[in-house]
């Protein structure tokens, strides 16, 4: 049989064409097989070597095809791209102690210790060939880096757990936050120690604390996280910042230093959420907070607590207090500046100063330009200006009773609709007109000036240019168009009453015209006058008649004088004047004769009179020239008809060319 080795210069292969099984060790074959051992005198094989079917493999100094099974290193799979000793490369799956199962391609039954030489990153993860995560150590560091864009994220030191950069890295998120966080085990509460001093550990049994060398740092509860000293510690610093925060889970806290912004999120059912302040004795001072339901804002709000009546809040709408009165904004020592209230077209503004230097309220339009302003000066006292020609408008009840319009009149909105002041409560003290006051014409029953306890007296417009004056519904006196002063219904008013109501002086420049009695005190007073009465009656007849008021003679000593001039022509005349009933002139003229007659009746009684009579006539003759006294009877307190009769012979006239009655006053 060939020898056991092959020759030096051959490959270190054994290739036997026939059973090795009677052969000693290490030649023995069972079944089909290529081995090799090593050179005399050296423990190396000469590469390459294969076992079984020949791979190829021109950088494998062992290549094998089919099961293998190794106390030392090994390669499996592909071809390795490079010669770097140590690698090694699974084209499949690889198991590492017990198989724990599983589809995975490295599955590990017991612990794993990896170490790296030069490079930065022990451990790299990939997606589909894309790098999504890596770990690695650098200059005493154990880094966390995220995608191959992103960079280092986060740092691990002998003294700190930190973020690459500020604000860099959040502790859970909005959606996922964290609920706890635990060290140790519930029994032990042991020690979690990051480098030499800083170690966190249990100092009770439900108690988690931060300690710094033998000094505590901070302390879990099971309800709270303290500091061990009240300032003793700080979460994060300005160069080192926290990033985003988030807390609980029924009503979520989410602070965002990406965003600037510290949110809380309310549940499903009522919530009052608050960023509140206590006092030194842990008291509640109030704060900024809201209150809704579900997801509906209801309010937010700046006091005490949600339902404080001295809240200021604010509902989408409005800006109110908790309740009427409960709040006053700034004070007479620490005032506002300036208050703009922005409206669709215009604007107002409560500011500190205007021209003058004293606080006003101004309106503005959309460009600025000011529009009118309310303000108090020093000198003309309250001004309310509009500065544009428009009306200032009063309302109330949400309706214009008032307005002065651009040129400053005072006009009411509606015409005929309101009152200055009111009846005999309410009413201005004068009125003083530099020009005219206007009214209405009114009426007798309504007349334009009134007055408050009798609305129906007054003065109104009876006619054209025309004044009334009404008193109980009725127009008592007029001045007419020409400056008359006249009573509308004749002979029924009065001016002034007999001995106790009478005007003191009368001064007429033309006549004083009377159509009843005139009863004067030391003055003649006409009461009847008459003239160019003629008769050719042969009998008895009246040409005239006049009624002496009742009681015109009231007193006695008071009389009346009847003047008559008459004539007889042509044939004799028969003149019969008659006072009542009695007869107090009864001359017979002659023809051709005319005369005078006076007739004084003086009151010597309710019913008695004495009747003087003197006749002249132009014959001179005794019948024609007489006195003639009588003693009249007539009941004075009731009127008395005095007659002016007479008649002619035939084909004669008896004339009156006057006749006249005075009352003679006392």
């Amino acid at each position: 049989m060939p020898g056991r080795y092959g020759a030096a210069g051959d490959d270190p292969r054994i290739d036997p064409s026939f059973s090795l099984e009677g052969y000693a060790d290490p030649s023995r074959v069972i079944g089909p097989i290529r081995a090799t051992t090593p050179l005399p005198n050296s423990p190396v094989f000469p590469g390459p070597v294969s076992i079984g079917a020949d791979t190829g493999c021109a950088n494998a100094v062992l290549r094998v095809t089919g099961g293998i099974h190794t106390t030392n290193s090994l390669g499996v799979g592909l071809c390795p791209p490079n010669t770097t000793p140590g690698n090694a490369w699974i084209n499949n799956q690889l198991v590492v102690g017990t198989d724990p199962s599983g589809s995975e391609t490295l599955r590990v039954g017991g612990a794993i210790r990896i170490e790296n030489g030069a490079g930065a990153n022990a451990i790299i993860f990939s997606n589909l060939g894309v790098q999504a995560g890596k770990y690695g150590a650098s200059g005493g560091e154990l880094v966390f880096s995220g995608l191959a864009a992103g960079g280092v994220m986060m740092r691990m030191t002998a003294s700190a757990l930190r973020p690459e950069a500020a604000g860099g890295l959040g502790l859970g998120t909005a959606a996922l936050p964290w609920d706890s966080i635990r060290v140790g085990t519930a029994a032990t509460r042991g020690f979690f120690y990051v480098g030499s001093e800083v170690n966190i550990g249990a100092e009770t049994a439900h108690n988690v604390t931060i300690v710094r060398s033998a000094a505590g740092i901070a302390t879990f509860t099971a309800a709270a996280f303290n500091p061990a000293a009240a300032g003793g510690l700080s979460l994060g610093t300005l160069s080192l910042p926290w990033g985003d925060l988030f807390l609980g889970t029924a009503r979520p806290i989410t602070l965002l230093a990406s965003g600037g912004s510290i949110t809380i999120k309310g549940d499903s059912g009522g919530w009052a959420t608050s960023y509140g302040f206590l006092g030194s004795a842990g008291t509640a001072k109030g704060g900024f907070g809201a209150l809704g339901g579900a997801d509906a804002l209801t309010y937010l709000y700046i006091g005490d607590a949600f339902n404080s009546t001295v809240n200021m809040r604010w509902d989408g709408a409005a800006f109110t207090p908790g309740s009427a009165g409960a709040l006053t904004l700034g004070t007479g020592s620490l005032p506002w500046g300036q208050l703009f209230v922005r409206g669709d077209s215009e604007s107002i503004r409560l500011a500190r100063t205007i021209a003058g230097g004293s606080p006003y309220i101004a309106w503005y339009n959309q460009a600025g330009g000011r529009l009118g302003f309310l303000q108090h000066d020093s000198a003309a006292g309250f001004i309310l200006d509009a500065e544009t020609a428009t009306a200032i408008s009063f309302y109330t009840n949400a309706t214009a009773r008032w307005n002065i319009n651009s040129g400053g009149s005072l006009l009411a909105n509606s015409d005929n609709s309101v009152d200055i002041g009111a009846s005999g409560a309410t009413r201005p003290r004068n009125i003083h007109v530099g020009t005219s006051i206007i009214a209405a014409a009114g009426s007798a029953s309504t007349p334009a000036y009134r007055f408050t306890t009798t609305a129906n007296t007054g003065f109104f417009e009876s006619g054209t240019d025309q004044i009334g004056v009404t008193v109980n519904q009725t127009e008592r006196w007029r001045w007419t168009s020409s400056g008359h002063l006249i009573c509308p219904t004749d002979n029924t008013y009065d001016i002034g009453a007999a001995g106790a109501t009478r005007p003191r002086d009368v001064y007429i420049a033309g006549n004083l015209t009377v159509g009843g009695t005139s009863t004067l005190a030391g003055i003649v007073k006409v009461l009847y006058q008459n003239q160019g009465l003629s008769s050719n009656s042969t009998s008895d007849v009246s040409l005239a008649s006049y009624s002496l008021p009742a009681s015109t003679l009231a007193s006695n000593g008071q009389s009346i004088r009847i003047t008559l001039c008459y004539r007889a022509v042509v044939a004799a005349g028969q003149l019969n004047i008659k006072f009542g009933a009695s007869v107090v002139c009864n001359i017979a003229p002659a023809a051709g004769v005319s005369g005078t007659v006076i007739i004084n009746i003086i009151r010597s009684g309710a019913a008695t009179q004495f009747s003087h009579a003197m006749c002249l006539g132009s014959s001179l003759v005794i019948g024609d020239d007489t006195n003639l006294t009588l003693t009249p009877s007539e009941t004075l307190s009731g009127a008395v008809t005095i007659d002016f009769r007479g008649n002619t012979a035939a084909g004669g006239t008896i004339s009156y060319d006057i006749v006249k009655i005075e009352f003679l006053s006392t």
